[in-house]
């Protein structure tokens, strides 16, 4: 064949018909010799160590390491219940490598290893321009907006709005003719999108398109990288420009939480890299003391933008605030806005504050109504005194008319 390459699969197997550790070195060595001679290049696979006792120990191989140019070691563990494979390179004679290991996924896009960005690779590309939240509000909080190829985060407790706003920047971007993938954990497709037509997000249309893709992961098994490496994937399928991921905090649950943070990483690198624009939401417990210090993920402190949501509870009622925590590279507001979501859209009222703090809902209305209508009165009561001001002085001006009638 005039071959160059030559691969031995599991030679393990074949080592294991020899009587004894000194023939099995003996012919390791011999093969070794013969690569050399002819100049090949050999791939030799061989499984360290087993249940069966016919297979050699992990130590016979041992000074295989020392014969071979490079040697990379397999490992598939079960982490909480869930698989999880991993590679880490021992050593690449002659050549720099990184020594970590490093999970990897097998799958339709033959294999997929989970690396981040190394040193001396050309930056992501950045831009200035702004692309709109959906919520013109926020936009104007914002200064203008997310910035295209940003990394937003969402944060808040249940119930309170985060997949509304991440709904509402779908629209927005399918307005404008993107194509755009929506990745929930939480519901099926049809199930976010008839959620979102109650406050006037209508997905339907552009999914019906093709422009949007509503996807649910809850079908997606395995590890975090493999959720990682399936969302990519359909990603670059659907050659998406904006991404949703609601929520994203169900990675860290996807097995080995002390890997969350790097796949993390990975997704927001992944998607700055690419110029995508993501919005992610993230749920927070309800008797954690911190707003993402708990969470593996950590993705805080990786996001440009970040959002939180929260409740506010007066007057017997519980009314939604939003925030802004940061946002890099540009102006933000800091006030607490009240959320108010309706049948005609999302809105963020302006800040209203009274003996120093912020009122919402009814408190606000009674507030409001309350200045109203004493302004009302004060408005009445300036009325009322012009008139008896006109009246006060019409009176000497009747007496001095009367006064130059009798002179004349």
């Amino acid at each position: 064949m005039k071959a160059r390459r030559i691969v031995f699969d599991a030679l393990d197997v074949v080592l294991a018909l020899l009587p004894d550790a000194a023939a099995r070195k003996c012919e390791v060595y011999q093969l070794h010799q013969w690569l050399l001679q002819r100049k090949l290049t050999g791939l030799i696979t061989a499984k360290a160590g087993g249940d069966d006792e016919n297979l050699p120990s992990p130590e016979p191989f041992g000074f295989m390491q020392f014969m071979v140019d490079c040697a990379v070691v397999l490992n598939h563990r079960v982490e909480l219940g869930v698989s999880q494979r991993n590679l880490r390179v021992l050593k690449y004679r002659g050549s720099a490598f990184d020594e970590n290991e490093s999970p990897f996924v097998i799958g339709k896009n033959r294999f997929d290893v989970a690396i981040s960005r190394t040193l001396g690779r050309v930056d992501a590309e950045v831009t200035n321009k702004r692309v709109t939240s959906g919520v013109e509000q926020l936009d104007l909080m914002l200064g203008g907006g997310y910035y295209r190829g940003a990394s937003v985060l969402i944060t808040g407790f249940s119930a309170t709005a985060k997949t509304t706003l991440s709904g509402a920047f779908a629209e927005a971007a399918c307005k404008r003719g993107e194509r755009t993938m929506f990745v929930g954990f939480g519901s099926d497709g049809s199930e976010v999108m008839r959620k979102l037509t109650w406050v006037g997000i209508d997905l339907g249309p552009y999914a019906r398109s093709g422009l949007l893709r509503v996807i649910s992961a809850r079908t997606i098994t395995g590890s975090a990288e493999t959720l990682l490496v399936r969302i990519k994937s359909l990603v670059k399928e659907h050659k998406a420009r904006c991404l949703v991921i609601d929520p994203v905090s169900t990675l860290s649950k996807a097995g080995n939480e002390l890997t969350a943070h790097g796949v993390a990483e990975r997704l927001v690198d992944w998607t700055k890299s690419d110029g995508i624009t993501m919005v992610c939401t993230s749920l927070l417990e309800e008797m954690a003391g911190q707003l993402d210090g708990h969470s593996p993920l950590q993705i805080s402190t990786l996001a440009d933008t970040w959002i939180h949501l929260n409740y506010l509870v007066q007057a017997g009622e519980r009314n939604r605030g939003m925030s802004i925590i940061k946002s890099l590279g540009t102006a933000h507001s800091n006030q607490v806005r009240e959320l108010i979501l309706s049948d005609s859209g999302v809105t963020l009222a302006d800040i209203y504050t009274a003996e120093g703090g912020v009122l919402m809902g009814t408190m606000r209305w009674e507030k409001e109504s309350a200045e109203r209508a004493a302004n009302e009165v004060a408005e009445v009561a300036g009325q009322l005194s012009l008139v008896r001001l006109d009246a006060a002085r019409a009176v000497p001006s009747r007496g001095r008319s009367q006064g130059t009638g009798v002179f004349s």
